[in-house]
């Protein structure tokens, strides 16, 4: 039982030595890099990673408003870590509220996105996100 117990400490140090190897390494390629302490976890960001983040995720300000704000967070992936733009979560709108479904975006999206010196192509996401979630009534037939 011992010996399992050193065994696992040991792997458990070992990939935080690993971790922090990449890291590392990622603050070589990313010399502003830091941690952002989100609302859910923590982000690795770079304002560096700005004029060429490849992807973005959307996700929600709060799981159980229906109003909660939407961030945009641009990204890129290096050695299997994702690092994110700077600012990390860009409000480009909110939930389409309690008597809808879809997103709603804020008439001022686009001109924030582009602030942030972020690529057309990420406004082009941004903007298919949108037309893929339109604001639909509940009750309305589609």
């Amino acid at each position: 039982m011992q010996k399992n117990q050193t065994q696992e400490l040991k792997d458990k140090l070992n990939q935080q030595i690993q971790e922090a190897q990449e890291r590392l390494s990622l603050s070589e390629q990313f010399t502003d890099l830091r941690e952002y302490r989100g609302r859910w976890q923590t982000y690795l960001i770079a304002k560096s990673v700005n004029p060429i983040a490849e992807g973005v995720d959307f996700v929600h300000s709060c799981g159980c408003c229906d109003d909660a704000s939407l961030y945009a967070m641009p990204y890129v992936d290096r050695k299997n870590q994702r690092i994110y733009s700077d600012p990390c979560q860009i409000v480009i709108g909110e939930k389409a509220g309690y008597d809808a479904l879809g997103e709603k975006p804020r008439d001022t999206w686009e001109e924030t996105v582009r602030e942030h010196e972020l690529p057309d192509h990420i406004i082009e996401k941004i903007r298919t996100f949108f037309k893929e979630n339109k604001v639909t009534q509940m009750g309305e037939d589609e």
